[in-house]
């Protein structure tokens, strides 16, 4: 039996680190003083998490050329880690939602 497409799919993950930088509030002018530099003091907080990415690309079983592709991204959680499988059917199943 010949089928009319071939599915292929990748899954993988990717360690991510999210930098932001804002002013803060006015914190007074004591202390050593640089003109104008009391105002604002920048308060960085920096967040590591792991990006999960699933990616499925539909070809023609004919011609071998691609007909549709699509990919959806999610933090990955530890339950996540533990048992990928609803995250993954999650995933594909809002994936397919946009399929023609």
């Amino acid at each position: 039996m010949n089928a009319d497409f071939v599915v292929a799919f990748t899954v993988g993950t990717r360690d991510e680190i999210r930098v932001d930088s804002y002013p803060s509030h006015y914190r007074g002018g004591w202390g050593w003083h640089v003109p104008y530099s009391y105002y604002y003091y920048q308060d960085i907080s920096v967040h590591t998490y792991t990006k999960g990415t699933l990616g499925v690309d539909i070809f023609d079983n004919k011609s071998s050329k691609p007909v549709w592709h699509d990919w959806a991204e999610k933090t990955v959680t530890d339950s996540d880690r533990n048992d990928p499988g609803p995250a993954i059917e999650e995933g594909v199943r809002e994936l397919f939602e946009t399929f023609p």
